[in-house]
């Protein structure tokens, strides 16, 4: 779909997208958090991924202010909005159905044309009313399917996870947060910072004795240790 969030205006500040991945690779590489990355699908179809595949049976919280987690929302599995400081409710209907009805502005995504928020609250709520809406018209089925191909996250293979996890190097963290004038995390709540980079790391898998990048063949024996594991996963 060409007109994916092709609306996102790219800033044209080539020293703001520096600076950026600057920044990602120091926490990349001095936070002893664990990145997983696969080439070939988004951030959040893999964290889809992991939430639903690799930890079937765990308590999951996904940090984010992105809406399309929310067609993960159970029992299990919760979502925690960082801007609004608190974890979102399940949809009140089905998620994926509601938003391909009524599209995503958002990321550029058309719905069914003539559809709301209300209406698609309507035929979601019957069965019968959405298939006779859908069914009757052609080009309504096609605009349907089209927004929910983007919506729904996509099926991800562990085999091409790719895994990494540098050593924690809290002095090398300081250093460069304060190169950064970043005050809010060096002053006083620095020991906190300092102890929950230690926290998450130490509840990750070992990564057997490699201690950076993993290759893709080394997913598939890392596939069941994720899938029993009850830890925090960080993932970008």
């Amino acid at each position: 779909m060409k007109e994916y969030k092709a609306n996102r205006q790219r800033l044209d500040d080539p020293q703001f997208h520096r600076e950026k991945a600057e920044i990602f690779d120091t926490v990349q590489n001095l936070s002893g958090l664990v990145y997983i990355r696969h080439p070939e699908f988004e951030c959040d179809d893999v964290i889809g991924h992991i939430a639903t595949e690799l930890h079937p049976k765990d308590d999951v919280v996904i940090v984010s202010t992105d809406s399309d987690f929310i067609q993960l929302i159970s029992d299990r599995v919760r979502l925690w909005h960082p801007k609004k400081k608190k974890f979102l409710d399940p949809w009140h209907v089905d998620y994926i159905t509601w938003k391909s009805l009524k599209g995503d502005p958002t990321d550029n995504v058309p719905g069914v044309v003539g559809v709301g928020p209300k209406r698609a609250d309507v035929l979601c709520k019957s069965e019968d009313l959405l298939k006779e809406f859908l069914g009757s018209d052609p080009e309504r089925r096609r605009q349907f399917e089209t927004a929910r191909t983007v919506i729904q996250l996509k099926n991800v293979t562990s085999k091409g996870l790719q895994i990494s996890q540098a050593d924690l190097c809290v002095d090398g963290l300081y250093e460069e947060f304060s190169h950064r004038s970043f005050r809010s995390i060096i002053g006083k709540a620095w020991p906190k910072w300092c102890a929950q980079f230690e926290k998450s790391g130490e509840k990750t898998w070992k990564l057997n004795k490699c201690s950076t990048t993993t290759s893709s063949n080394f997913c598939e024996s890392v596939d069941s240790s994720l899938s029993t594991s009850t830890h925090t996963l960080p993932v970008i």
